[in-house]
């Protein structure tokens, strides 16, 4: 299965969504906010990042632009519950991503991430 880092303030939300991949057969490590996850991002491998779009450091979308041509074999899929913060990608992402509303459910995300994946 894929090695992933679920980069999420919201605690609760970062520990299910986790727990849901785990039992999924993935590796997940997690971060609490967009610095933390640019600091596990630049130190590891990862097939892919699970972001919210907006966290104390830097959101999602700073991530794909920061990331993306460093990493090109991995994948992003970024979240947030602003329909047009999703909807509004700023210049330099270069469409690397794939987005999911929140509030989700776990099936859902799972099969975002499997789709991601294969």
């Amino acid at each position: 299965m894929a090695h992933i880092l679920l980069a999420d303030d919201d605690k609760a939300l970062r520990d299910l969504a986790a727990r849901a991949l785990e039992a999924d057969g993935h590796k997940v490590a997690t971060a609490s906010d967009g610095t933390e996850a640019a600091q596990l991002l630049e130190a590891g491998h990862y097939d892919l990042l699970v972001s919210d779009v907006e966290m104390p450091g830097c959101g999602g979308f700073e991530l794909v632009r920061d990331f993306a041509a460093r990493k090109p074999r991995m994948r992003f899929l970024l979240v947030s519950g602003f329909i047009e913060k999703l909807e509004s990608a700023p210049a330099g992402t270069g469409g690397k991503y794939v987005t999911l509303a929140k509030p989700f459910t776990l099936e859902r995300l799972r099969a975002e991430v499997s789709r991601l994946l294969r």
